[in-house]
């Protein structure tokens, strides 16, 4: 991220900031007990000049409060994602409490890699991080997470439980597209990245189970085309056909075919899928989200987009 020098941007619970001085001052509450708990080198990187430090703060008496902090986090940097494809590496994460708590080490596991399934970095100016945490403000309440963070006795062990599990149909339609998108960001493998973004169509445009590989090629093709022009309907609709191709063969166990032989051509077929299931997510949310949130509509919707008067 390219901020200028000792910026600070707060907002909905998080500091995005690159001041040393704001950290030291606001953050690390006692820089003693951070070098002696993780050590003179880990406190060293923590203080880079040339870092961007993300931080969401909670209430510390709350056991679960890292594990939602996290989960913020990572919502957060998800909206990136909104903007242009990138990777996140995450090594790990530390929480200093106040002294009447002890410090905590997180060994993160949050990495999305980028539609090719690389780590690659990525450059995003101010401007574009002021607009991702106005969009943020603005999708906030659709895109928190479910958290129900559950304290659970077990003999007597007292369990933290990090994420209350849920039940697909507690889930809306849109909800469950984003866990199939960040199961495609969260992959190194391409093929797997490609089905999971087919499934994110999928969630998103089938109604039927009828021709279904027919009708999400084709509603996304239209959609796609009613907000972006720089594919015809018919580029559109062979991308996401060829993109079902490889998913076809990847589920079922199968060698890919011409679509996918090399590392190269689902490369080439992924980042036309992704740049198309960002262009749909962020027209979903700016313009047709109660549609997409009513699946009464839904099926009206898509016939007078098929088929207009």
């Amino acid at each position: 991220m390219e901020l200028e020098k000792n910026t600070v941007i707060t907002f909905s619970g998080f500091t995005l900031t690159n001041s040393l001085e704001y950290i030291s001052q606001n953050l690390i509450l006692n820089p003693l007990a951070f070098q002696e708990s993780f050590g003179m080198l880990a406190f060293s990187n923590f203080l880079d000049p040339n870092g961007c430090y993300l931080f969401h703060k909670s209430e510390m008496a709350d056991a679960s409060s890292p594990h939602k902090s996290a989960s913020l986090i990572a919502v957060l940097l998800h909206q990136l994602w909104h903007i242009r494809d990138n990777s996140v590496f995450v090594k790990a994460s530390y929480i200093l409490a106040n002294p009447t708590y002890e410090n905590l080490y997180l060994k993160n596991d949050l990495q999305f890699y980028d539609c090719c399934a690389k780590r690659r970095l990525t450059k995003f100016n101010q401007e574009e991080i002021i607009s991702i945490v106005q969009t943020f403000k603005k999708r906030d309440p659709f895109i928190q997470p479910r958290q129900g963070f559950k304290v659970e006795e077990i003999g007597s062990t007292t369990l933290n439980i990090a994420q209350e599990s849920y039940h697909h149909n507690d889930l809306n339609r849109i909800e469950r597209a984003e866990l199939f998108l960040t199961a495609a960001r969260k992959s190194a493998a391409l093929a797997l990245i490609i089905t999971n973004k087919i499934a994110f169509l999928e969630c998103l445009f089938s109604t039927t189970g009828i021709e279904i590989s027919h009708q999400v090629s084709e509603r996304v093709a239209i959609f796609v085309h009613k907000y972006d022009t720089t594919y015809t309907k018919q580029e559109i609709y062979d991308i996401v056909k060829k993109c079902y191709a490889i998913r076809s063969k990847y589920v079922h166990g199968d060698k890919l075919d011409k679509h996918g032989k090399t590392n190269l051509l689902l490369s080439e077929s992924s980042i036309k899928l992704d740049e198309l299931c960002r262009l749909i997510l962020n027209a979903i949310y700016d313009n047709n989200l109660r549609i997409f949130l009513d699946d009464e509509l839904l099926p009206q919707y898509f016939r007078d987009l098929v088929l207009p008067m």
